[in-house]
């Protein structure tokens, strides 16, 4: 037998190849219905019969049926079934269950409900007497059904207290016992009062005898000042020229104050925008007259005419066709009256252009001082000299260095998206601090937070218009604005106030300087609840600032002191 032929196989063999082929089929693959939850390895014979070769029993559960009983562990034999199948008996329902109407309650929870009790705010409640003006617009009595075998007189007695509170206002009645005479007095002296507070002088009306006009003016102004050994109050009128541009026509005007060897400027000086200030002790091209001849003579030629002023009056004539500045021609009181009459009369000028006369007026010392100090913050005055440019000046250093902000005052209050001057927000941050000091709350304690939640600045309120104050008091629920009417009128007040109509707030505070409250004195009182004819549908009250006390003084307390030092000065006008 040779190598190349075939060995017949014994029976052992046969059997042997007819177990591997029989286990090759068996191990086919799993059906796909079928679900693996985990392998088994099969008996150690057939292990070490093929060593290289791993077996595993495929077995499945349905896990789309449910028993109801334990089930007892199933005794098999590896390669003798397809698959290990639960088969878990039916459920069969018996005729003790009963099957009941349930009636649930209709809650639905969800995973992340709270239930928090809800919080009212001050602002949630909305009072009658908010938004209303602060007097009796209607009077009500109540009416009642009375038996008509009741005493008559019984229904007199009957009134509601409000008609009792108005009548007790009104004219008192025989059942009252008052004296008409006193109750005619007390009205008379409440009629003199309101009369004394209407005729009340505004500052630059207080400081100088003013003749052919106002400072209040549109068109430019050509102001004869007439000079005393005195009173030096030169600076002082060219600050309330400025101040007065810069509400009527915003922004600054620019300065030409002339000083010896510059009147060769005459044919080029311009008023529009600018404050031209002439001196006649330097001004030889206005004034050239004045090396010429004496005072008294000076004031025969004027009113004769015998003086060549026609550079001076060319230079007026111009103010027809421009905007609005200031030419202050100061002269000796000597022939300053007569340099005024000369101008106001010739017919060189129109009579059209404005021409005023100015010159200042014996004030006490005690009450120029006070007036300049109220003007200015009231800030205490370091200076020997009584005249008016040293106390006035020294007055307007001493109040911007009181009220200028710095640190945390800065941090917490808010600037102005637009544009807003210095001014406007440094009395916005005195009015924060002002606020916390009323309230008690230190500043250095309190965190930046915790005083931006309690005062904000800047903050949109709902309702209205949805108005934006400068600053919102949020205890009180009082909203604060400041106005400077710089570049504007005193009618901005009013639209001011008129923006919160129909804004929850208790109150509208309004916040002047207390140069432009001075200034503005009549128009400002005009503005305020006691004045008929001017009714606000919220609350008004008007402030302006104590730099001293870092408080916000109230307007009442400004109009008894003016009307005091007019009282003690007026005399001597």
């Amino acid at each position: 037998m040779t190598d190349d032929t075939p060995r017949p196989r014994t029976t052992d063999e046969a059997e042997s190849a007819s177990d591997h082929d029989h286990r090759d089929e068996r191990a086919e693959p799993i059906p796909k219905a079928s679900v693996f939850v985990s392998t088994k390895r099969i008996r150690r014979k057939l292990v070490t019969d093929t060593p290289e070769t791993a077996r595993a029993v495929p077995f499945e559960l349905s896990p789309d049926r449910v028993s109801s009983r334990e089930i007892a562990p199933i005794s098999i034999r590896a390669l003798e079934r397809d698959g290990w199948r639960l088969e878990p008996p039916a459920v069969e329902l018996t005729s003790d269950f009963e099957a009941t109407e349930l009636d649930p309650p209709r809650l639905r929870i969800w995973e992340n409900a709270k239930l928090e009790p809800i919080d009212l705010g001050y602002r949630a409640i909305t009072q009658p007497e908010i938004g209303l003006p602060p007097r009796p617009l209607l009077s009500v009595t109540v009416i009642e059904d009375r038996d008509p075998t009741a005493d008559p007189d019984s229904g007199n007695a009957k009134r509601s207290s409000s008609e009792d509170s108005t009548s007790e206002a009104s004219t008192p009645t025989d059942d009252t016992g008052a004296d008409p005479s006193q109750t005619a007095a007390s009205q008379t002296d409440a009629e003199q009062e309101s009369s004394a507070s209407d005729q009340l002088p505004e500052l630059d009306e207080f400081l100088f005898d003013i003749d052919g006009g106002s400072l209040d003016s549109y068109d430019p102004l050509c102001i004869v000042a007439a000079k005393t050994t005195d009173e030096e109050y030169k600076q002082t009128l060219e600050a309330l020229c400025r101040e007065q541009f810069r509400q009527l026509n915003g922004g600054k005007p620019l300065p030409s104050l002339l000083a010896d060897g510059e009147g060769e400027t005459l044919e080029s000086t311009r008023v529009e925008n600018r404050i031209i200030s002439y001196d006649d002790d330097s001004s030889e091209e206005y004034f050239e007259f004045v090396s010429e001849i004496s005072d008294d003579e000076i004031r025969t030629a004027l009113r004769e005419g015998e003086l060549d002023l026609s550079k001076l009056t060319a230079r007026i004539d111009e103010f027809f066709s421009e905007t609005l500045g200031y030419l202050l021609l100061f002269a000796d009181e000597q022939y300053a009256p007569a340099l005024y009459d000369y101008l106001t009369s010739t017919d060189d000028v129109r009579e059209t252009t404005q021409i005023l006369s100015a010159q200042p007026r014996p004030l006490p010392e005690d009450v120029k001082q006070e007036l300049v100090r109220l003007a200015w913050g009231n800030v205490h005055i370091e200076s020997d000299s009584h005249k008016l440019d040293r106390l006035f000046h020294t007055s307007a250093n001493a109040f911007r260095d009181a009220i200028e902000p710095s640190g945390t005052l800065e941090e917490i209050t808010a600037r102005d998206e637009g544009e807003e001057s210095r001014l406007h927000y440094w009395i916005k941050c005195f009015t924060v601090e002002a606020l916390l000091k009323r309230d008690g709350v230190a500043i250095q304690q309190e965190s930046r937070i915790d005083l931006k939640e309690r005062i904000p600045t800047e903050t949109e309120l709902q309702g209205g218009g949805n108005p934006r104050p400068d600053v919102y008091h949020e205890p009180s629920g009082e909203v604060y604005e400041v106005e400077t009417l710089y570049g504007t009128d005193h009618k901005k007040i009013t639209r001011t106030i008129d923006r919160y109509e129909g804004v929850n707030v208790k109150r509208v505070n309004v916040v002047l300087p207390n140069l432009t409250c001075l200034r503005n004195l009549d128009a400002v009182l005009r503005k305020t609840q006691q004045k008929p004819g001017e009714m606000f549908h919220n609350e008004v009250e008007f402030w302006t600032l104590d730099a001293v006390e870092r408080e916000l003084l109230p307007l009442e307390d400004v109009v008894s002191r003016v009307a005091d030092m007019y009282d003690r000065s007026e005399k001597l006008w």
